[in-house]
């Protein structure tokens, strides 16, 4: 039995669902729709905590990646690989290794993790207001909107690939890229299998292009979708 404890206070960095239900509020005021239930109020909460970690996952990739970096520019040339010659595989301290791994697949986790619980959101909100739609169709609906107002949503598809393949098929080998090393220029290479040369493209990702296509598509799209969910409490009769 839990005789005492202490609460957490969360400091919010991420204000998207405060406007929304500022629009929410003025609806109910009006008499277009009734208050929010406590199950929408609930994902509301569960939803800006999550939104609000995004920003420091995003700090860790950062981080992991710059220590991974600074600990192998200067490395020996018997440790680097070529087609014509196969180098040593570098003795990366495993802390150095793992924390950008486990902070790649927190990445991953997390920004999957928000457009889950914004999709139910914002679903929640159009069968309050009287917009029946499936959770089928929502998704859809939603990539549509984002599209309209010409913003990208291929990297949510390379974000579901990315998921795909490091929870249900693989675990992440990875490789710097050296070819720019001269100019300090640098890529992840995350391999889907243990490669030798990195000819074929669909075996290995890139993940710095995937990380910042990601990161900007996810943002640019929760901003799309919060204007549209509070022109339609706005405009709704």
């Amino acid at each position: 039995m839990v005789g005492k404890w202490v609460h957490i206070n969360y400091v919010g960095g991420d204000p998207w669902v405060l406007p929304i239900w500022t629009a929410f509020n003025e609806g109910v005021k009006k008499g277009k729709f009734t208050p929010k239930t406590k199950e929408m109020s609930e994902l509301a909460i569960h939803l800006s905590t999550r939104l609000n970690m995004i920003p420091w996952v995003i700090n860790k990739v950062n981080t992991s990646w710059r220590v991974l970096i600074n600990n192998i520019k200067n490395i020996e040339q018997k440790y680097v690989s070529t087609k014509s010659k196969q180098g040593y595989a570098y003795p990366l301290k495993d802390r150095i290794t793992y924390n950008l791994l486990i902070n790649i697949d927190g990445f991953l986790f997390e920004i999957d993790s928000c457009c889950e619980l914004i999709t139910t959101f914002i679903r929640m909100i159009y069968n309050h207001i009287g917009i029946e739609i499936s959770e089928k169709q929502v998704g859809k609906k939603l990539k549509k909107i984002i599209e309209k107002e010409g913003k990208d949503v291929e990297w949510f598809n390379s974000l579901q690939e990315d998921r795909n393949i490091f929870i249900h098929k693989a675990a992440p080998y990875i490789a710097i890229d050296f070819t720019k090393a001269e100019k300090d220029s640098y890529d992840l290479l995350i391999m889907k299998e243990n490669l030798k040369v990195f000819d074929n493209k669909d075996k290995f990702i890139r993940f710095l292009p995937h990380f910042n296509s990601i990161s900007k598509g996810f943002t640019d799209s929760k901003n799309v979708l919060q204007k549209h969910v509070i022109n339609l409490l706005t405009l709704r009769k």
